[in-house]
C-alpha cells in the first residue's frame, strides 16, 4: 500500500513538471505571458502571447530563432513579432503582448469561421546562443556555442463573446420579467 502511494505522488509530481509552461535549462528560463500559456478570443479576433526570458548564467545570451507548431484555428501574423533579445549575464526581460505596438512573443489571427470551442495546443521552441561578451560588440569572435533549446507550451481557444445587441435584449427581458413579477405580487 505504501509503495502505491509513493508511486502515485511521484507520478503526480512528474505530471506537474511536464505541464509547466516555463522551461528552465542550464541557468536560463523562458515562459509565456499569460503564465498558463492559454489565450482565447472570438472568431475573427487577434490573440497573442507575451514572454519572459531570464539569463542566470555568467555568459551573454542571444535568442536566435523562435518556432511554433501549426495552427488550424487561425494564422500567425506575417510580421516578425518576437524581437530576439540579447541578455547580459544575470538579467531578464519581460514583454507583454500588445498588437498595437507589435510587442510580445507571437500573434495569431483567429479565422472568422473558426468553430466555437476549437483550440490548438503546441509548443514554442526558442533557440539561443551563448557569448563570452556582448555579441553586438564582439560578434562571432566571442561565440561560445548553442544554449539549450527552451520550450513553452501554449493553447489558443475560440470562444464566443456576446454581442451588445444580445446583451441589451437579455437585460431588457430580465427587467420586464422583474416588473411583471413585482406587479403580480402587489395584487
Amino acid at each position: 500500500m505504501r509503495v502505491r502511494s509513493v508511486f502515485t505522488v511521484a507520478l503526480l509530481g512528474l505530471a506537474v513538471l511536464l505541464s509547466a509552461t516555463t522551461c528552465r535549462a542550464d541557468g536560463i528560463s523562458f515562459g509565456t505571458l499569460p503564465a498558463t500559456g492559454s489565450v482565447s478570443g472570438s472568431p475573427g479576433s487577434t490573440v497573442g502571447w507575451g514572454y519572459t526570458l531570464t539569463n542566470n548564467t555568467s555568459n551573454w545570451l542571444e535568442a536566435v530563432d523562435l518556432s511554433a507548431g501549426s495552427f488550424t484555428i487561425g494564422s500567425p501574423v506575417a510580421i516578425i513579432f518576437f524581437d530576439l533579445p540579447i541578455l547580459a549575464p544575470q538579467t531578464s526581460v519581460t514583454v507583454q503582448f500588445n498588437a498595437q505596438t507589435d510587442a510580445g512573443l507571437y500573434e495569431l489571427d483567429l479565422f472568422p469561421n473558426a468553430p466555437l470551442g476549437a483550440s490548438n495546443t503546441g509548443t514554442f521552441l526558442l533557440d539561443s546562443q551563448y557569448f563570452s561578451g556582448d555579441p553586438l560588440s564582439c560578434g562571432l569572435s566571442c561565440l561560445i556555442g548553442a544554449a539549450p533549446e527552451l520550450t513553452a507550451n501554449y493553447t489558443a481557444t475560440v470562444t464566443s463573446v456576446p454581442e451588445p445587441a444580445s446583451l441589451i435584449l437579455l437585460v431588457s427581458g430580465l427587467l420586464g420579467v422583474g416588473c411583471w413579477r413585482r406587479r403580480f405580487l402587489k395584487r
